[in-house]
């Protein structure tokens, strides 16, 4: 944990460049700490001044688009920690985030690679996890969405998404196996858990 408590000595500003070009490392631990300082450094670079986190947020939207040329590799997930840990952030574009799982007829934002999908699915249930009341309206949709998944992550992380949502009924998946083990990185760490530990939720400490 104390290399989250040394960041108060770092410029937030100028870690925006080196994180983005983090989150595309193929080392899955450099990925998900980029994520997890977005989540840190952009709160503080909105206290400061909010129009210059949106730019973050926005550069992040971007990057999903398909006329970016790019692919947005880490960016719902990083979008997701950053509406977790800011509430002006979240209350603008976490209806966003949700749109990127809702494939629908005519123009959307859904996001047809299953990777990045998968990363939004993480990312709301990150968002889940901090701020239930933004994704609780959403709930159907989750449920719709997952449905007609064939990933098992991205079933499996709309479902651990419900979890953080109080009254929410959530269990195993039809045709899983409870005791399949899966790991994901959850409360600033890899973990290793089983189907029924992660649905149930009772592993997270949440924050």
């Amino acid at each position: 944990e104390s290399r989250w408590q040394d960041f108060a000595a770092l410029d937030p500003h100028k870690l925006v460049g080196p994180l983005f070009s983090a989150l595309c490392s193929l080392n899955q631990a450099v990925k998900w700490h980029a994520v997890t300082w977005f989540g840190l450094c952009v709160p503080q670079i909105s206290q400061q001044r909010t129009e210059a986190a949106r730019i973050v947020m926005r550069r992040f939207l971007w990057s999903l688009n398909d006329e970016s040329g790019g692919i947005g590799w880490g960016a719902p997930e990083a979008m997701g920690e950053i509406m977790a840990c800011e509430s002006t952030l979240a209350a603008e574009y976490h209806s966003l985030l949700l749109s990127t799982i809702q494939d629908r007829q005519g123009p959307d934002n859904y996001l047809e690679h299953l990777p990045l999908r998968e990363g939004a699915y993480w990312g709301i249930a990150r968002l889940a996890q901090s701020r239930p009341n933004l994704v609780q309206p959403c709930s159907d949709l989750l449920i719709s969405a997952a449905d007609n998944e064939d990933s098992l992550m991205c079933r499996v992380l709309a479902t651990l998404a419900l979890t953080q949502i109080p009254g929410s009924k959530a269990g195993i998946l039809p045709g899983s196996d409870a005791d399949q083990k899966l790991t994901i990185y959850w409360d600033r760490q890899f973990q290793a858990l089983t189907l029924n530990q992660l649905l149930r939720g009772f592993a997270f400490s949440g924050s």
